[in-house]
This record gives C-alpha cells, structure tokens and sequence, in this order.
C-alpha cells in the first residue's frame, strides 16, 4: 500500500521516522510530506521526504525579509 505521513513543519521527526520505518518493514511504500528541513532541525535519517510545504517562505531573498513582512507572504 502507498502510503502519505503528512507533518507539514517538521514537528514531530522522529515520531515520522520510527512510524516510516514501521510501515516499510511491513511493506507499505511511505512518503512523507513537509518542509525542507533547516539545519537546526531534526535529522531526516533515511525517509522519503517530499517537500510540498512552505516552498515560498523558505526562499531565500524571503526569508531575508524583516519578520512582519515574512508573516504577510
């Protein structure tokens, strides 16, 4: 079965990798969807990520901008 883990922030890592890891040993292909990962975050150690969240606010040149601006993109 394919199957979505949606966590669109990022939030919860390593509950998404134990789960992913859990439905892959049964079988399951899994994809899970959310943010590219910044360099403070969690590890994304070996899951399938797809990053379908937050595209815009992540540019670069964005996120230079003073926070009100970033919170009003």
């Amino acid at each position: 079965m394919r199957i979505a883990l949606v966590d669109p922030s990022l939030f919860t890592v390593p509950y998404d990798e134990a789960l992913t890891h859990a439905l892959q040993a049964l079988g399951h292909a899994v994809v899970v969807h959310g943010r590219r990962p910044r360099r403070d975050d969690n590890a994304v150690n070996g899951i399938p990520l797809e990053t379908s969240f937050y595209r815009l606010t992540a540019w670069p040149p964005l996120c230079a901008l003073p926070k009100p601006l970033r919170l009003g993109a």
